[in-house]
């Protein structure tokens, strides 16, 4: 199990990196943008454009696996931090395993427009210029299914009660004895 959890982490990684270059591209973006338009006058077209259709799009969507693999959700445990052991694990497994089903569903709902926009070749028209939109759609696809891929891995852990390997990308300091997660 450990093998598969490693390389569900490894996607995680993969896609909380792009969603990090696009923060440093949307930053140099912009203050090309700011640049340009207060030192020489002449704005970079549809900036608002690609930091809206581009840019945070993949900063919201893409890291959504990472969330769910460290359990940083919003959750709200009045009540069920007080019930019993085998209560909370119970109600643990039906919270993962309708976040699978639910984001499931919407990784192939928004995977079904991708593919709708991929093939009507959607695109938008800034200061006289066609921008291609639509592999922006995939984004979402991308993120909810890898969102979904790691709920059921989890549920599954949770069930078998074995360790599944997620977040288990650990790098040892053979000088300090520390252990870091990436």
């Amino acid at each position: 199990m450990k093998p598969i959890g490693k390389a569900i982490s490894w996607m995680i990684t993969g896609l909380t990196s792009v969603a990090g270059i696009m923060v440093v591209l949307l930053v140099c973006h912009v203050t090309l943008d700011v640049t340009m338009r207060f030192v020489f006058e002449r704005p970079l077209n549809a900036t608002i454009l690609y930091v809206s259709a581009f840019y945070m799009v993949a900063i919201a969507f893409l890291p959504l696996a990472a969330v769910e693999e460290k359990d940083s959700h919003i959750a709200v445990e009045l009540l069920v931090e007080n019930f019993p052991a085998r209560i909370q694990s119970f109600i643990a497994i039906v919270a993962t395993v309708i976040t699978c089903i639910i984001t499931g569903m919407v990784a192939v709902r928004t995977g079904q427009e991708a593919m709708v926009k991929y093939a009507s070749g959607a695109y938008s028209i800034e200061a006289g210029g066609k921008i291609l939109t639509w592999p922006t759609y995939f984004v979402l696809p991308l993120g909810f299914g890898l969102m979904a891929l790691v709920a059921l891995w989890k549920a599954y852990g949770l069930i078998t009660g074995r360790e599944t390997g997620l977040s288990s990308l650990i790098i040892e300091d053979p000088y300090l004895g520390d252990k870091e997660v990436i």
